[in-house]
């Protein structure tokens, strides 16, 4: 019974601080509520505190770990989590020890990738930008601005730029980050080797036109 009304309770705070519906039904089916100003979360029975330069926050029916003093971000989703079975996933961005949750320390890809606007927060992910600094990534561009190379070839460049883009970054580490990373740089000079084979032809039937 106690916990029907802790759930009540906070479910009626949500509807005074006038959070969206879906928040509220997050609420709801996962016990959870976030207090003293994004320091603490509550959810199911299981108390997580941010230590300094973290916080929590709601986003529509999800929530987010962020930092303050460096701008990242990671959603928690709860869409595909049961009831009773949560639990903070790991993070290239922050450790869970003893309930406190804090910014990893030391160096990591993803802080230079940050700093230099290179990685993106795009809905609930994260996303290369066009400042990823891999050779062949900025040739595919190059090319797909090129004016001596036929529409079509520049057409191609392009959406291979952005079908790198679209490609979602893994979080949950250092070592899954620099995987992606690796995988995603291999596909880039495979596009680009492609492009690059097609030039020569693509420019002499466009001197002939």
């Amino acid at each position: 019974m106690r916990r029907v009304e802790a759930v009540v309770a906070r479910a009626r705070r949500g509807v005074e601080a006038q959070l969206p519906a879906k928040q509220i039904m997050a609420m709801v089916q996962h016990d959870f509520e976030i207090a003293d100003d994004g320091r603490t979360l509550f959810i199911e029975g299981t108390t997580y505190r941010a230590a300094d330069g973290v916080r929590f926050t709601y986003c529509g029916d999800h929530f987010h770990v962020e930092g303050t003093a460096t701008p990242w971000v990671h959603p928690i989703s709860l869409a595909a989590a049961q009831p009773g079975a949560f639990a903070l996933p790991r993070s290239m961005f922050y450790e869970v020890a003893n309930g406190a949750v804090a910014e990893r320390s030391g160096a990591s890809p993803w802080r230079d990738l940050l700093s230099r606007e290179q990685i993106q927060l795009t809905g609930d992910g994260w996303y290369l930008t066009e400042r990823y600094p891999f050779p062949t990534f900025a040739r595919l561009q190059q090319a797909s601005r090129d004016p001596s190379l036929p529409a079509a070839l520049r057409d191609e460049a392009w959406r291979s730029v952005l079908d790198v883009l679209r490609i979602r970054l893994e979080l949950d580490g250092d070592a899954e980050l620099r995987a992606r990373l690796a995988s995603i740089d291999q596909g880039i000079d495979a596009r680009w080797k492609d492009l690059e084979a097609q030039i020569p032809a693509a420019k002499g039937r466009k001197g002939r036109d």
